[in-house]
């Protein structure tokens, strides 16, 4: 039985204005190592668990990382294979079309539009990463989650205006995420937390909203997307259409959700309903 030798995992190379490098979660460089050393057959099962709360969940970051790393081998098997589980996640990510609208096209059209921007600027940025290594992808190393609400948000935005170019994937000039961003989480956010403790509360936020019943995990997921309530356009999609209920009901399904994360989360979570 020989020792375990760890594999190199080089920090993330993308820095903040302010000089501050980019950073993996302590929780995520911790099980680097171990997660790594998986065989892919045995990674690509455990990394099809969806459930966060399962001891065998892989988090994305660590996806995300184990796909970049299959440029130094030039994997195309393994590279494919996780790939397209990452996919599959940003998907789940995006909010989704219900059959009770299949009579109103222009919605569905939006929201699959939505849905083609963020993953073709993801696979943009990925294939870049493939060719030599590109810092705009560190982000999904360090915060998935608020990774790809930003992807979103840049997709929401060119699909609505068909005019603005994507915002870019990363922190702005102050090094702070994109206000936009931030506004979609701010509700589900306490006040004075350091830099740590603010994106260890994110993941918190992340698993409380997963283990809520699907109709009030949506709700609170496109609120989180930018999408509004109600709308007099009937070209633009809103929560209230997506999902077939009154505004009135999607701002009662929104409360009962927001209480239950409050209990989840056992901290003040400021919201206005």
């Amino acid at each position: 039985m020989t020792d375990f030798e760890p594999p190199d995992i080089p920090p993330l190379r993308k820095v903040k204005n302010d000089g501050s490098p980019y950073v993996r979660q302590p929780q995520i460089e911790s099980r680097l190592p171990e997660l790594l050393s998986l065989p892919l057959e045995a990674f690509s099962d455990r990394a099809l668990i969806k459930n966060r709360r399962d001891p065998d969940y892989i988090p994305s970051e660590i996806l995300m990382h184990r796909l970049r790393r299959c440029r130094r081998h030039n994997s195309n098997a393994e590279f494919d294979a996780i790939f397209s589980i990452v996919s599959e996640r940003i998907k789940r990510a995006c909010p989704k079309a219900e059959t009770r609208i299949e009579d109103k096209p222009a919605e569905i059209s939006h929201l699959a539009a939505i849905l083609e921007q963020t993953l073709d600027r993801f696979t943009e940025l990925v294939l870049l990463d493939r060719q030599d290594y590109e810092e705009r992808l560190d982000i999904f190393e360090a915060v998935f989650d608020r990774a790809v609400v930003t992807l979103r948000h840049s997709a929401i935005r060119k699909v609505m205006t068909r005019q603005k170019p994507l915002a870019p994937l990363e922190y702005d000039e102050s090094g702070d995420v994109p206000a936009e961003v931030e506004e979609s989480l701010d509700f589900l956010g306490p006040q004075s937390l350091s830099p740590e403790e603010e994106l260890t509360y994110r993941f918190q936020v992340r698993a409380a909203i997963d283990s809520l019943p699907e109709e009030e995990r949506r709700v609170i997921e496109m609120q989180e997307a930018g999408i509004q309530d109600e709308s007099k356009d009937e070209d633009t999609p809103s929560i209230s259409r997506i999902i077939g209920r009154t505004p009135k009901t999607v701002r009662a399904i929104r409360s009962r959700a927001i209480k239950k994360l409050r209990e989840k989360l056992g901290i003040e979570v400021h919201h206005d309903v």
